[in-house]
């Protein structure tokens, strides 16, 4: 298994639309998608 971890850095946060766009990217692909911020993480693809 391939695993990269890609950390971006957002001092204002993540927005809604930006967010929604990249969950419809990642759902295409066999892959696990989290974001996680300080102690919480959750599954961008959850259902």
């Amino acid at each position: 298994m391939i695993s990269k971890k890609i950390v971006i850095k957002i001092p204002t946060g993540l927005e809604a639309r930006p967010v929604a766009l990249l969950v419809q990217v990642a759902s295409q692909y066999e892959s696990n998608v989290y974001f996680e911020c300080e102690e919480k993480k959750v599954n961008a693809k959850r259902d």
